[in-house]
């Protein structure tokens, strides 16, 4: 799914003006804004959690008005450190209600991100209740968790605070791994830029 926006002015907590920039449909950018505050507001804008905004958010060329903005979300996944554990299982936390994603589909992912020795050691496996907020887990297997869910359910566009990458990005070979697995748009927001990928500017 391409993202497209052209001189939006957005206004959560603080007011950022002449947000534009193009990301083309299954590409993978990083998104370097001037301030670390700018991050949340352009984020939950391209996520189309945020909406009252002015100027023109294109997705796929047509403008955001066009979709249901329901079914728009559930083509996105978010991976930041407030897209936190909910109070549930670990089934319930992956999936957040789509119930068209397999137990295989989550087998599958979690292998890949190394959680599945983590999940065999519960006795009640994907419906191992989660406590709250995720105390006493680890902080690698919660974040893991989040970037599970994001790729689950086949997302066509990913986008990813930087915060949650870690010291020296350390996930980011990982979510580039899982993108090419599960193709899909792939942006990822920063203060800093990044030598080893695109970088846009806003």
């Amino acid at each position: 799914m391409g993202i497209e926006m052209q001189k939006v002015t957005i206004e959560l907590e603080e007011k950022i003006s002449d947000v534009s920039f193009s990301v083309a449909a299954g590409k993978v950018e990083w998104l370097k804004v001037k301030y670390s505050a700018d991050k949340k507001p352009i984020l939950y804008t391209i996520a189309g959690i945020f909406t009252e905004t002015k100027g023109n958010v294109l997705f796929n060329d047509l403008p955001r008005d066009n979709y249901n903005i329901e079914e728009l979300r559930s083509y996105i996944g978010v991976i930041t450190p407030e897209e936190g554990i909910i109070y549930g299982s670990l089934r319930e936390n992956l999936t957040l209600g789509r119930k068209q994603i397999s137990d295989e589909q989550m087998k599958a992912i979690c292998q890949e991100l190394g959680l599945i020795t983590w999940i065999q050691s519960k006795k009640d496996g994907f419906e191992n209740a989660m406590p709250y907020h995720g105390i006493g887990i680890s902080d690698e297997i919660l974040t893991k968790i989040l970037i599970a869910r994001a790729f689950l359910g086949a997302p066509k566009l990913v986008v990813v605070d930087d915060m949650i990458l870690g010291k020296d990005n350390e996930l980011l070979p990982l979510i580039l791994r899982l993108h090419q697995q599960y193709p899909c748009t792939l942006i990822i927001l920063s203060d800093n830029s990044n030598p080893s990928l695109s970088n846009i500017y806003l």
